[in-house]
Parts: structure tokens; sequence; C-alpha cells
């Protein structure tokens, strides 16, 4: 038994058109402008993290010299044991030097994951 057979459609026939040129070349620069539109798009949005890239990099950059600055001036006040000298140190400046040592406690545990943030 054989395959049946498959019609073979007249493209003279009513309803049935030969490919319309003109409209494929439209539709072709339609998928161009999308494509085109698209790429832009997406340039836009790279263009847009590279900008705020760049502002976060300024930012964090800025806030780390504002660290450093402040890490510095805390060594130099430690090496000079906090301007308290020997005759007249008191429990008031034991309870002062032990917060701050509390508060750097806190923020050393956390960027170092120890004491309550230790995983």
């Amino acid at each position: 038994m054989s395959a049946p057979r498959v019609p073979r459609l007249d493209p003279r026939a009513p309803g049935l058109h030969a490919p319309d040129h003109a409209m494929t070349a439209h539709l072709g620069a339609a998928d161009a402008m999308q494509s085109t539109t698209r790429n832009s798009k997406e340039t836009a949005k790279t263009n847009r993290r590279a900008t705020d890239n760049a502002k976060a990099v300024d930012v964090f950059v800025a806030a780390k010299g504002e660290i450093d600055a402040m890490l510095e001036r805390l060594a130099t006040l430690s090496g000079n044991h906090f301007d308290a000298h020997p005759d007249e140190i008191n429990w008031g400046h034991v309870g002062t030097l032990t917060h701050y040592a509390s508060q750097l406690r806190q923020i050393t545990d956390t960027v170092f994951k120890e004491g309550e943030h230790a995983e």
C-alpha cells in the first residue's frame, strides 16, 4: 500500500498569494528595528549598571577612607594609652575603655563572623 498523496496547492488559486516581497522586507526591517531596540535597551542597561557601579565604587572607597582614618586615630590614641596618665586612672576610665572595646568587638564579630555572628 502506498502513502496517501498530498494535494499540491496551486499558487494561482483564490485566497493563495505568492509571497509579498515588500511585506517580507517590511517584516525584516521590523525584526531589525526590534533587535536594534533590544540592543539599545541592553546597552543602556549595561551603561546604567556601569554608572551605578562606578558610583558604588566611589562611595565604597570614600567609606573605606573614613574607616582607615578612624582606625589610624584609634591606633594613635591607643599608643598614647588613650591619653590616660597612670596616676589619674580610675574606674571611670576603665568603664569608658571597656565600652569602647565592647563596641569594637561588635564590629569585629560582624566583620569576621565571630561571637554572636559566628556561623
